[in-house]
């Protein structure tokens, strides 16, 4: 008794499929469109240009600066690199700092410049200022290098990595330069 009804159906569902007409036209392909540029003047300008928000730059790169580098004004001197890392800068209880009289000197830099740039301003800074050891490290919330230069007088007061062991969650990217005696 199933299969008389189920034959019954398929002829059913075939005659009501024979029924129903297919479109003759077919769609149209997709024709291209034009694009139209909209001419503006210089006031729609400037009003686009005041609500444009802050643009936004890279961070500084996570490469170490440059193995060696040397005042712009002196490259006899050579500073050597000894220090790459993030999250933590140089203790001023380092061997560099061996003169309680001559404490640290500091300055900032500017946050657009790259690190191999923030390295050489900072070389000559330290020089400038008669010092042999440095670190340059960027903070991230204030988007500026800073600086940070050692006296170093003795030769074999070297630092190393180690001595990088004040832990800052915004110091993004921190090196450490020494003069290397001849």
């Amino acid at each position: 008794m199933l299969v008389p009804f189920l034959i019954y159906l398929l002829l059913l569902s075939s005659a009501v499929g024979a029924t129903i007409r297919k479109p003759n036209k077919k769609a149209p392909p997709p024709q291209p469109r034009a694009s139209v540029y909209k001419q503006t003047n210089r006031r729609e300008v400037v009003r686009r240009a005041q609500h444009r928000a802050a643009g936004k730059r890279a961070m500084p790169s996570p490469i170490p600066g440059p193995r060696d580098v040397s005042p712009e004004i002196d490259d006899t001197v050579i500073y050597r690199w000894f220090h790459a890392g993030r999250g933590a800068i140089e203790t001023d209880d380092n061997p560099s700092n061996d003169d309680p009289s001559l404490p640290p000197v500091e300055t900032d830099l500017p946050g657009e410049l790259s690190t191999n740039a923030a390295v050489q301003t900072c070389a000559d800074y330290a020089w400038d200022q008669g010092y042999y050891a440095f670190q340059v490290y960027y903070r991230q919330s204030k988007d500026q290098w800073t600086c940070r230069a050692y006296i170093m007088l003795q030769e074999g007061h070297l630092s190393d990595s180690s001595y990088f062991n004040i832990y800052d969650d915004d110091v993004l990217w921190a090196n450490g330069y020494q003069f290397l005696y001849a």
